[in-house]
């Protein structure tokens, strides 16, 4: 499969603020626009972008989405003669003004973004098939490195991000 946004732990910043590429699960990716070229050699996106891809068409919404970080990850379902077909549309994280740090791993962005609106450990651990204490690690972690010591102060602080669920 192609190659996508993932978590880099490097505060390097992508030259171009969005790309667009379309992919197919397991066919990797069949267009990008011209400026997608950095995003493609960022070291580390490839395998997420073709995961979150993979599960994205296996699933029922016809568009999503998400976040890295390095910014947000746009996926629409393309209608059309080939079935699996997706749009997706990286936009990169400073120029959305993220506050999150790039060493956040997708994991802890996972357990912070489902945090943030109240998810419980038990239901988080659930959802992304993780034990309740590598949740609470990596509630931890986010915490510290986001400076927050609450979920409540995690609401706040990623509320201008994730438009809570």
């Amino acid at each position: 499969m192609g190659r996508i946004v993932a978590s880099c732990a490097t505060n390097r910043v992508l030259p171009r603020e969005s790309a667009w590429l379309v992919m197919k699960p397991d066919h990797g990716t069949v267009w990008t626009c011209s400026d997608a070229e950095a995003w493609l050699n960022t070291p580390g996106l490839m395998p997420a972008l073709e995961h979150t891809v993979r599960a994205f068409v296996e699933g029922p919404e016809s568009s999503e989405r998400t976040w890295t970080s390095h910014g947000e990850l746009e996926l629409v379902r393309l209608s059309g003669p080939v079935p699996g077909m997706v749009l997706v549309h990286l936009r990169a994280g400073h120029a959305l003004g993220l506050p999150i740090p790039a060493d956040l791993s997708p994991r802890q962005l996972d357990v912070a973004a489902s945090a943030a609106v109240g998810v419980t450990v038990d239901e988080i651990a659930l959802e992304l098939g993780i034990g309740r204490e590598t949740v609470r690690t990596h509630l931890k972690a986010v915490y510290e490195r986001l400076d927050v010591g609450t979920r409540l102060e995690l609401g706040r602080l990623l509320e201008p991000i994730w438009p809570l669920r």
